[in-house]
């Protein structure tokens, strides 16, 4: 089990959120590509995971490193 919460939440008070997946977003683009962010542990660069780095795909696109994060306010 991975532990959880070992760095510093940030602002609206949720953890570690860099570097476990690509995570779909909710920008969508004019050729009806979807936003994806904050890269993944396969991403083989280091500046792919953060939170701001991020491309446009076609929804059907499938992928290892590719999910959604559930999450809820610590409070």
């Amino acid at each position: 089990m991975k532990t959880v919460a070992t760095k510093a939440a940030h602002e609206l008070g949720v953890y570690d959120m860099s570097g476990n997946v690509w995570e779909w977003c909710e920008e969508w683009f004019n050729e009806g590509k979807r936003s994806m962010r904050g890269g993944a542990s396969l991403s083989p660069l280091t500046y792919q995971c953060v939170v701001w780095y991020g491309g446009a795909f076609y929804p059907a696109f499938r992928g290892d490193g590719m999910g959604f994060r559930l999450a809820r306010n610590a409070e």
